[in-house]
């Protein structure tokens, strides 16, 4: 294992003597022994020590204090202070230089390895933290650009769901400018979400699951900000946890998505399917739909009354299976559908055969929706 490298600063050369053999038998290695500030700065820049054991009261216009500030500043090296005493004054001083920790003259040599093994744990836990700040800023960096950038109108927030970034595309949606919006809890008022929705949100925020949200937007004010033009629309909100190497919470990135249009389809697909619906219910005629096999999967009342079977039975049988079974009037009867597969429309004259074993006549029209369906429209002929 590498021996960590430590910097001594001290001004009385029996002590930093003394010092040095007690790092030396811990297994330390000294790197270099300087009496001032200056040269401790010089020497911290040269020699990239691990730690450096820094007295307190050192000659020249530079103490230990000033000297660990600038080492702390410019090359973010730990510090541990070494002194006969501490005054209040020295304290407070001492405070502001973030020591990694403090041992007392004369020095002993338990105290001097507890508290570097200490130091050195705490300083690379600390590089560690630093590295994956960094690592996790230039990621928000970049995402900050994407956001910016996307078509979709997205913010951040930060971990306790205080907005922190908003785009382009949501300024405009909302009609609201940057300083309106940042500083904001959660865009949406209570009366956007419902109890589930607000508990999905929580969610986010504290099991951090990523969330997908459906909503009624009632755009007439974001935290009591009062929109020019308000907007009433349905939207799609997802919310996406970023969360750090040590896995916490570090932000929530929130896309929101106007799905009126979507909406609005659906509903106009779901009326015209109700419409259609009724119409095939309520037709006077017998209605089937048949599939590439020839069998039927959906039928309307009116053919049950026509074939005398039921809904469930007509949905367990085919077209051969109560067409008629003479061979000559098969051949009459294909006809049509042969026109409807090759073509997509056909007509003509079938025979089928009731339940009870009677055989009918039925005038039929017929078209193929799709590539596996085609509906059959039937009207039973009298004798």
């Amino acid at each position: 294992m590498e021996k960590a490298k430590i910097l001594i600063v001290e001004d009385e050369a029996i002590i930093a003597m003394e010092v040095e053999s007690q790092l030396q038998g811990l297994g330390y290695e000294v790197t270099s022994i300087v009496d001032t500030g200056v040269k401790a700065i010089k020497k911290a820049e040269e020699d990239k020590p691990d730690i450096i054991l820094m007295d307190i009261r050192i000659k020249g216009e530079m103490d230990g204090i000033g000297a660990a500030e600038v080492i702390r500043n410019r090359f973010g090296i730990p510090v541990i202070f070494s002194t006969a005493y501490l005054d209040e004054e020295r304290i407070e001083r001492a405070k502001i230089t973030m020591p990694f920790g403090y041992v007392l003259k004369p020095i002993q040599e338990r105290d001097l390895k507890v508290t570097i093994e200490m130091a050195l744990y705490v300083s690379k836990v600390d590089a560690e933290r630093r590295k994956a700040d960094q690592k996790l800023n230039e990621q928000l960096d970049f995402l900050d650009s994407i956001v910016e950038q996307s078509g979709f109108a997205m913010w951040i927030s930060d971990s306790k769901g205080i907005m922190i970034k908003s785009n382009k595309k949501l300024r405009e949606t909302l009609n609201l400018t940057n300083e309106q919006l940042i500083g904001k809890y959660n865009i949406f008022s209570d009366k956007n979400l419902s109890k589930d929705q607000l508990k999905a949100v929580a969610e986010v925020y504290e099991q951090k699951m990523t969330q997908k949200l459906e909503l009624y937007w009632e755009g007439a004010k974001v935290n009591n900000v009062e929109f020019e033009d308000p907007i009433d629309t349905w939207v799609e909100v997802y919310l996406f946890p970023i969360i750090d190497n040590f896995g916490n919470l570090k932000n929530v990135v929130c896309q929101w998505i106007d799905i009126s249009c979507l909406k609005q389809t659906a509903n106009e697909l779901s009326t015209r399917e109700n419409k259609y619906h009724a119409l095939f219910e309520n037709s006077p005629y017998g209605v089937f739909l048949v599939d590439n096999n020839a069998k039927y999967i959906e039928v309307n009342d009116a053919a049950c009354e026509m074939t005398g079977y039921s809904k469930e039975e007509l949905l367990c049988l085919s077209i051969p299976e109560i067409s008629s079974p003479d061979e000559e009037i098969q051949k009459q009867d294909i006809k049509p559908f042969l026109d409807i597969k090759n073509t997509g429309k056909g007509e003509g004259i079938i025979h089928l055969v009731h339940k009870d074993g009677s055989l009918f006549k039925a005038k039929l029209k017929g078209v193929k929706i799709d590539s596996n369906t085609v509906v059959d429209i039937c009207e039973k002929l009298k004798e």
